[in-house]
């Protein structure tokens, strides 16, 4: 299955330890190791599937959806609650121009996923379909998204394409594309990186920090993180990123 395998070389070349929970796995996998679950283009799942994935969201989990989600049922039908919607409040709609050979994604960096990206050139290429998010929900972000032109009106219309919502205690973040259509004029590799690993960072719920030093003359910085409830969280992750930059603390 093509969006699992590209997953698993994508981990592979990283050396990032990884596990594949099968289709049946998903009714009853106890996700209590389990930081982020990614779901790349599944559209079937089962009743006991979908109840297992709630709660794992009640329970603070992280989840990366890549393009429809529990569309049919464990018999091919297609179910008539869209499941996508109703854990995170996002609506699949196919990106009106599917005959580009690739459109060009605008990373939104004044966020916390595109805050460090460094590339301006990435481009999701049209080998498979590409969905953008159609609701315009309040609890919702948009991360990405591709200005597309209209043919009738020749104005541009923005098309949201990765979307993140915090649902309850748990996250979830959208691709409207799979990760084998990513790509980068620039530098393929890095851009990769970035935009995958800064999505799984915040599913993860990793507090980042960046320090914005002064002019020499001031006796002043800046910090900028996530908003941190577990103090351990703060000890372990944050504090050792101060000390090596010889901040003090106050």
């Amino acid at each position: 299955f093509n969006p699992i395998y590209d997953w698993e070389i994508f981990f592979l070349n990283l050396k990032v330890p990884y596990e594949v929970i099968d289709d049946n796995g998903l009714d009853d996998y106890e996700f209590k190791d389990t930081d982020v679950l990614i779901l790349p283009s599944v559209e079937v799942l089962g009743d006991d599937a979908k109840e297992n994935l709630k709660e794992f969201l009640n329970l603070g989990g992280g989840v990366l959806i890549l393009g429809k989600l529990g569309e049919l049922d464990e018999l091919g039908k297609r179910m008539e609650s869209d499941f996508l919607f109703e854990i995170s409040g996002i609506k699949t709609e196919l990106l009106p121009d599917q005959t580009n050979s690739s459109h060009e994604l605008s990373i939104n960096k004044s966020n916390i996923l595109g805050n460090s990206f460094s590339s301006d050139d990435l481009l999701i290429l049209n080998q498979f379909p590409i969905y953008y998010n159609e609701a315009q929900l309040e609890s919702s972000s948009v991360l990405a998204n591709f200005n597309e032109t209209k043919n009738e009106s020749a104005t541009n219309s923005v098309y949201p394409c990765i979307t993140s919502v915090e649902k309850g205690n748990g996250r979830i973040t959208w691709f409207g594309f799979q990760l084998s259509q990513i790509s980068s004029v620039a530098n393929e590799t890095m851009s990769l990186t970035e935009l995958v690993f800064n999505s799984i960072n915040w599913l993860a719920k990793k507090p980042e920090v960046w320090v914005n030093r002064f002019p020499d003359k001031y006796n002043s910085l800046s910090i900028f993180t996530f908003i941190v409830d577990d103090t351990k969280i703060f000890n372990k992750q944050i504090l050792p990123i101060l000390n090596a930059s010889q901040i003090t603390s106050v």
